[in-house]
């Protein structure tokens, strides 16, 4: 899964520089991930209002619907292009390698299909 994400967030890397940017690119791109997994798009939007709302309370409407459109863009990302993978990303850890970084993420594991 580590690959996948790494894959997932791709187009996005070009526009962050340091360490701390990179965390908050995974933070919403795994936040994203999660969200398209729901069954429902009503309850995933429900969830993405929810998210923005808490984790930008303070901020303007300007950038929480600019924060919304993003989210939005990636649930659709994975949609198109990652539907195959089913499994919940629940955390994930990234090292500084000096001139690159090393992304390891914990999902949930594969249902068993009979």
């Amino acid at each position: 899964m580590s690959e996948v994400l790494t894959d997932f967030v791709e187009p996005y890397l070009e526009s962050v520089d340091t360490e701390e940017d990179h965390h908050k690119l995974l933070m919403i791109a795994i936040a994203a991930w999660n969200i398209a997994l729901l069954p429902e798009e009503e309850q995933q939007q429900d969830i993405l209002d929810k998210l923005v709302r808490q984790s930008l309370a303070e901020a303007t409407e300007e950038l929480r619907a600019g924060m919304k459109e993003i989210v939005s863009q990636l649930i659709i990302r994975k949609k198109l292009y990652f539907a195959e993978y089913e499994r919940a990303i629940i955390d994930y850890e990234l090292t500084d390698l000096g001139d690159s970084y090393y992304l390891s993420v914990a999902s949930t594991l594969k249902e068993k299909t009979s």
